[in-house]
């Protein structure tokens, strides 16, 4: 508690909130291309059994698909402290399959972490990866063959506190 009036504190100094907050935003864009000769994860049973255009493919054609993953980082870090810093992360990715749509996916997080002292942070983190396509299933507690879509999401929220142990020397 004493440390965060400390850093509370000493953001009240001579220069302007305004100059402490207009600091740079640096970008980190990345895009890259890959390939998943299975991208459905058919077992060897389920690939043997499968002739090409089977329902149990969905709509795509084949069992390999070749990806294009755009990529987007962006970090701030505003001068809150003169003797603590503040870090903002944004990250965001799209993965695409060109083979099937509905596998393609996006996922974004945001990080803010708070400098309290050596080897001593606080953050606190959301991620969210709103739809992830798994593949078509027959649901087996109804009757007949018909397949149904199977995705899940996934979003986290976090907090951690690290600090140092002891007194540890190298």
């Amino acid at each position: 508690m004493i440390k965060l009036f400390i850093v509370c504190s000493t953001m009240l100094s001579a220069q302007s909130m305004k100059n402490r907050l207009l600091v740079p935003i640096y970008v980190y864009p990345s895009l890259s291309f890959g390939y998943d000769s299975n991208f459905l994860k058919f077992s060897d049973g389920e690939i043997d059994q499968t002739i090409l255009g089977a329902d149990i493919l969905g709509n795509a054609s084949t069992f390999d698909s070749d990806i294009i993953k755009t990529k987007m980082k962006l970090f701030y870090s505003p001068v809150l402290s003169n003797t603590y810093e503040t870090e903002l992360y944004f990250n965001f990715s799209h993965s695409m399959y060109r083979q099937l749509k509905e596998k393609s996916y996006v996922r974004y997080s945001l990080l803010y972490a708070q400098h309290l002292g050596p080897y001593s942070w606080l953050k606190i983190g959301y991620a969210n990866l709103p739809e992830y396509f798994i593949r078509n299933y027959i649901d087996r507690d109804l009757t007949g063959t018909f397949r149904y879509p199977c995705s899940f999401s996934s979003e986290e929220l976090f907090l951690s506190f690290s600090f140092p142990v002891g007194e540890v020397s190298w």
